[in-house]
């Protein structure tokens, strides 16, 4: 049975610190990444959703989350490298760390109904080159079947800006960039039955307002 969608990119080890008089009085570790966003999002509305993504041993807790949402990571890479890390204190740290060797198998692509890029330009060009009968979605200003972008440009897209725009359309949303992964997790979860772009618009849009946060139901924003 195929998955309605696979989504590729990058997974970071967040945390948070909070400081006083050059100590660290408290700090906030979570795991994230816009393609875990979107799986998980999908998932929680009931789509079939996969992952693939690279991370390190130290990535403790990753598998029981994913087993958590039901999200298939049988094309999870698992590196030598240190999981990715973004350190927030003051200012944002960014350590690649695995993500470095993030690739993929074309025989993901039998998989799925869509694959979602995120991160990876040059993977997402290479599956736009390749043959196959998954549809091909990113977020990133490359070339796709579907572009989910912040700016105007060639291509079938949505613009995710004030107003959500598609072609000559144009929705009424009140767009937050901390709620795209949950419109585009929306938005696949509707498109990969329907194939519908007013609809799953509408349908992403509907989540969107309806969530707090990156993750549908999170209190934790």
């Amino acid at each position: 049975m195929k998955l309605d969608f696979i989504t590729i990119g990058n997974i970071y080890i967040e945390t948070f610190y909070n400081t006083e008089n050059s100590r660290i009085i408290d700090f906030k570790e979570r795991i994230t990444g816009e393609c875990l966003n979107i799986a998980i999002n999908g998932s929680i509305l009931k789509a079939k959703t996969g992952i693939v993504a690279s991370v390190g041993r130290d990535a403790y807790g990753i598998t029981e989350l994913l087993e958590k949402y039901s999200i298939d990571y049988s094309n999870l890479i698992l590196s030598k490298e240190k999981t990715g890390r973004i350190i927030k204190v003051n200012k944002e740290y960014i350590f690649e760390g695995a993500n470095k060797f993030l690739s993929f198998e074309p025989e993901v692509l039998k998989k799925t109904r869509i694959i979602h890029v995120c991160d990876n330009v040059s993977i997402a060009k290479k599956i736009m080159m390749m043959e196959r009968n998954c549809i091909l979605s990113t977020s990133l200003e490359t070339e796709a079947d579907i572009i989910f972008s912040a700016k105007e440009g060639p291509g079938t897209r949505i613009v995710l800006g004030e107003k959500i725009k598609f072609g000559d359309k144009v929705y009424d949303a009140d767009f937050r960039k901390k709620g795209k992964s949950v419109f585009i997790a929306a938005f696949l979860t509707r498109y990969s039955k329907t194939q519908n772009f007013d609809s799953s618009i509408r349908y992403g849009i509907s989540a969107m307002k309806a969530s707090k946060n990156e993750i549908l139901g999170d209190s934790n924003g």
